[in-house]
C-alpha cells in the first residue's frame, strides 16, 4: 500500500528521484539515467535497509525542506550539507528517525553538488517534483538502529580522476565550465589537435568526447546512447567526477586497461565491505 511519507515545502534548485539507472534500456536507444553519484545513492539506501537501486531524492546544491507525514527513517549522503530535524542539527552518513509532523531541512555547504536523501522502503517514482509534492513509499515500517554510521565516508577532494585513455596525446588538465545531467563541458588547459569526426558508435556515462581540440564533453547519466565525436577515453570514478563544481580544474590520470580492471575490482570490494558493515548493524 502506498503511503505519503513526506511533503516538499521547498524543493530547492533541482531535485529529482533517482535510482541506479537501467543499463538494459541502452540497447533500445534509451538513456540509462540514474544518480549522478551512484556510490552515494547506494550508501544512502543501505543505511535505511533498502536495496541499492531504490529511488532516493537527489538534490543539486540542496536548499530543501520537507515535512514528515508518517514516522520513518532516513539517511543523507553525498555532498556535505547541514541537516536539521525540527531545527536540531543532525549528522550525515547515518540512519535518522523522523516523526510525523517534524520538518527536515537540508542546506548544501557549497563544496560539492549532489546530496541524497533515502527513506526506508524507498520512494515511489514521480515524474516531476514541485512545491507541495507528496513523496510516497510502499510503507513497511521496521525499527532501525540509529546509533551507528559510516565513520570514513567517501570524500570528493581528490581532483585526480582515473581515466582509461584511448589516444596518444592527452592534455590531462581540464576545467569544468558547464554542467548538466547529460554532460559536463570541459575546457583543456593545453589545447589538443583538432580531431576528425567518426561514424556514430555506442557511448555510455563516463565517456569523454572530443568535439574540438579546445573542448571536451564528459557524458553523464542522461546522455545519448550513440555519438559521432571522437572518444578520448572513459572516466572511471564517475561519483568523484560528478561532484566537482563548475570552474574546478581536474586532472584525468591516464591508466591502462589492466589498471582499470584492478580499480574496478577494488571499488567492488569497497562497496561490499560497506554493505556488510551496514547490514550487520541493521539486522
Amino acid at each position: 500500500m502506498k503511503t505519503a511519507v513526506f511533503q516538499l515545502i521547498k524543493p530547492g534548485v533541482i531535485s529529482s528521484l533517482q535510482s541506479t539507472g537501467n543499463i538494459k534500456e541502452a540497447s533500445k536507444g534509451i538513456s540509462t539515467s540514474g544518480a549522478m553519484d551512484p556510490l552515494a545513492l547506494k550508501l544512502a539506501n543501505w543505511l535505511v535497509g533498502n536495496e541499492e537501486d531504490c529511488y532516493a531524492l537527489e538534490m543539486t546544491f540542496a536548499q530543501v525542506r520537507l515535512v514528515c507525514l508518517e514516522d520513518t527513517y532516513i539517511s543523507l549522503t553525498g555532498a556535505a550539507s547541514r541537516v536539521l530535524i525540527q531545527g536540531v542539527e543532525q549528522g550525515m552518513w547515518r540512519p535518522l528517525k523522523v516523526c510525523r509532523g517534524e520538518v527536515v531541512s537540508i542546506y548544501s555547504l557549497g563544496k560539492n553538488l549532489y546530496t541524497y536523501l533515502a527513506v526506508q522502503s524507498g520512494f515511489e517514482k514521480v515524474e516531476k517534483i514541485t512545491k507541495e509534492t507528496d513523496l510516497h513509499v510502499s510503507y513497511r515500517p521496521k525499527p532501525i538502529p540509529t546509533n551507528f554510521g559510516i565513520h570514513k565516508p567517501p570524500t570528493y577532494d581528490n581532483i585526480r580522476i582515473p581515466f582509461l585513455f584511448r589516444g596518444n596525446n592527452l592534455s590531462n588538465k581540464a576545467k569544468i565550465i558547464d554542467i548538466s545531467r547529460m554532460g559536463y563541458r570541459l575546457e583543456w588547459v593545453e589545447p589538443m589537435p583538432n580531431p576528425t569526426s567518426i561514424w556514430s558508435i555506442p557511448v555510455q556515462p563516463g565517456d569523454v568526447q572530443l568535439p574540438s581540440g579546445q573542448s571536451g564533453i564528459a557524458l553523464m547519466p542522461d546522455c545519448q546512447t550513440t555519438g559521432g565525436y571522437p572518444l578520448l577515453g572513459r572516466i572511471l570514478d564517475l561519483s568523484m567526477f560528478a561532484q566537482q563544481l563548475p570552474g574546478k580544474e581536474v586532472i584525468l590520470e591516464p591508466i591502462t586497461m589492466e589498471e582499470a580492471e584492478v580499480w574496478k575490482l577494488e571499488r567492488v570490494k569497497e562497496e561490499r565491505c560497506w554493505k556488510r558493515l551496514i547490514s550487520g548493524k541493521i539486522t
